[in-house]
């Protein structure tokens, strides 16, 4: 028999408009979790109602976790105009890592390699320019997940993490 806790969660929206999801711990009931004073104070501080949903109710993964946000069910979903915004950032930083190498050959001013270096870098920033577009052309979050496990790989790794 499984424990029915285990599959529920609170949710509630806070009032800089992100939202919460509460886990029972483990051998706790959702109305010992709601006893709790801690859990008590940020649920009495909530900007909508709490809901207790099933986790089903919830996006199966924490990639664009900061674009939740609480549908009329009580359960979340993704808001694909702050997902994108996120999914921009994560371009940005898989440029910066593609840069890094020939950031130190141009900060180091290495004779015969600085123009080499500049030209990768350009050539990082020409490729960087059509997947912005990409991301802007995705028509929903499904497409711009896609993309971001196209562009960094190894997040669709470790993307069971994220799932359980």
């Amino acid at each position: 028999m499984s424990d029915l806790s285990q599959e529920k969660r609170i949710v509630f929206t806070r009032s800089d408009g992100g939202v919460s999801v509460i886990i029972p711990a483990p051998g706790f009931t959702i109305e010992q979790c709601l006893e709790n004073p801690s859990v008590r104070a940020d649920v009495d501080a909530a900007a909508s109602p709490v809901s207790i949903v099933d986790v089903e109710a919830l996006p199966r993964d924490r990639l664009f976790r900061e674009a939740w946000k609480q549908d009329d069910g009580g359960g979340c979903v993704e808001c694909p105009d702050k997902s994108r915004v996120i999914a921009h950032e994560i371009r940005r930083s898989a440029r910066e890592v593609k840069f890094a190498p020939h950031d130190e050959v141009i900060a180091k001013q290495i004779p015969g390699k600085t123009q080499e270096a500049e030209a990768q870098r350009q050539a990082i920033r020409e490729a960087d320019a059509i997947v912005q577009t990409e991301i802007d052309a995705c028509k929903d979050v499904v497409e711009l997940r896609a993309k971001v496990f196209e562009m960094v790989p190894i997040l669709r790794r470790v993307e069971s993490e994220w799932t359980s």
